[in-house]
């Protein structure tokens, strides 16, 4: 499972923007994951562990601060599956 960074402040001021799996991204060759608000409405999907999550929606409109839920699914290059789930919160958005 992956244990990373679960708050953010997607403020523009350069410092923790972005939520990331990227610090993951050594050995995975397939990677994808859905964040939800807490009524289950999809916020944003990656589809490659190099992608970010800018605190913005499917129509990038900024989300309101609070708890997202994530759950993905890796696999690594020898093959094996990773499944997970976690929440991130915003902070600071700037809405």
């Amino acid at each position: 499972e992956f244990d990373n960074v679960n708050i953010f402040s997607p403020n523009g001021d350069g410092a923790n923007d972005l939520f990331t799996f990227e610090f993951k991204s050594k050995s995975i060759a397939e990677f994808k994951c859905v964040i939800v608000d807490r009524w289950g409405i999809t916020k944003t999907e990656m589809s490659a562990i190099t992608d970010t999550w800018d605190g913005t929606d499917m129509n990038g409109s900024k989300c309101n601060d609070g708890v997202y839920f994530y759950t993905y699914e890796a696999i690594t290059d020898n093959g094996t599956t990773l499944v997970g789930q976690g929440t991130v919160q915003i902070v600071g958005g700037g809405k």
